[in-house]
């Protein structure tokens, strides 16, 4: 009994204070949600696009113009509507040449999640008429009893998108 008693406090700093050994574990469902995304802008279908958004306040920032904030879907929807009519929006398939997916902390608990794409845009014959690397940045909420007992998180929103620059890499 008495080695009960004193294995105990062992027990309970290990498990309070032990390194938690769990990590990140939804790079599939990252890269799946990612690639949904790809897919409604190659759709230029915009409330599509507009779903993968925080409608709250979303931060876009295209070459060495000023950050856009957005507050609100009808602001989303007014940009979408806009960039499918502009030539940056000609083309047929978006190709992911290389993702990588870091989560901010490497940890099951995580919310905070970023992309780091490099694409091709693509036109009706499969050449490449534009090339790009963005950096996307998600986020995702929990959700409330008693339907968190189900399904523990929402689904990722993206809410700053910033490009990067093209470093000379060979992707044909």
């Amino acid at each position: 009994m008495k080695r009960i008693f004193y294995f105990t406090p062992f027990l309970l700093f290990y498990y309070l204070f032990g390194q938690n050994t769990k990590k990140f574990d939804d790079y599939d469902g990252m890269e799946t949600f990612f690639r949904e995304y790809i897919r409604a802008v190659d759709g230029k279908n915009i409330n599509e696009i507009s779903n993968f958004f925080d409608h709250d306040r979303c931060t876009l920032h295209y070459g060495t113009n000023q950050p856009i904030v957005l507050r609100g879907k009808d602001e989303l929807d007014d940009l979408f509507r806009k960039w499918t009519k502009s030539p940056k929006s000609f083309f047929t398939k978006t190709r992911i040449d290389k993702i990588e997916i870091a989560p901010v902390w490497d940890d099951p608990d995580t919310k905070l999640c970023t992309v780091d794409a490099l694409f091709s845009r693509l036109d009706d014959g499969g050449r490449v008429i534009s090339r790009g690397r963005s950096l996307y940045h998600f986020y995702r909420g929990e959700n409330s009893y008693p339907y968190r007992i189900i399904k523990r998180w929402k689904k990722w929103k993206i809410y700053m998108i910033t490009d990067l620059a093209l470093e000379n890499e060979n992707l044909d």
